[in-house]
């Protein structure tokens, strides 16, 4: 997942979002933050919510950075 939110095609990075991130998700980082927010009516946009958000900033990132590569050297997982 990774590697297409950094690096995949538009389509192949929403893909990504919608399956592994729930509608009202957040997402902070050094530069940038997306509070979690439900569907919220913009004028000319529609229902937008927090997912549809941090798909904007991914694709920005495309942007800004074309040519990503990534190496996953482990995963460790967290206790609920």
């Amino acid at each position: 997942m990774i590697r297409t939110l950094c690096s995949g095609t538009p389509a192949e990075q929403l893909a990504a979002i919608d399956a592994n991130f729930t509608s009202d998700a957040s997402f902070r980082h050094t530069i940038c933050r997306v509070p979690s927010f439900g569907d919220v009516n913009v004028p000319l946009l529609g229902a937008v919510n927090s997912r549809w958000v941090i798909g904007c900033v991914y694709r920005w990132y495309k942007v800004l950075s074309p040519r990503i590569e990534v190496d996953i050297e482990s995963v460790g997982m967290l206790p609920f």
